[in-house]
């Protein structure tokens, strides 16, 4: 079962990612349905301060494979619940 109020603040914390990364603001609301990859400005920048932004806020250690396992934003969050 997904915590959605855990899933909400994960998506806020990646939005505040990719608005560092491409250094603007974002012109789309992000979901857990959103296919990231797909973003304006997801490239292996985005991907690294994601890494540090999991590591930092979750305590756990994603890697840059961890990325080509998970389509969505919702997906990612799984991802890094059950490690």
């Amino acid at each position: 079962m997904i915590d959605l109020f855990a899933m909400k603040d994960f998506i806020k914390a990646f939005s505040g990612v990719l608005t560092e990364a491409t250094e603007s603001e974002l012109t789309v609301e992000l979901s857990g349905e959103t296919k990231y990859k797909e973003l304006d400005g997801w490239g292996s920048l985005t991907a690294v301060m994601t890494i540090v932004m999991v590591e930092e806020n979750y305590g756990k250690e994603i890697t840059t494979d961890d990325f080509e396992l998970c389509d969505t934003l919702e997906s990612l969050f799984n991802l890094i619940q059950s490690k």
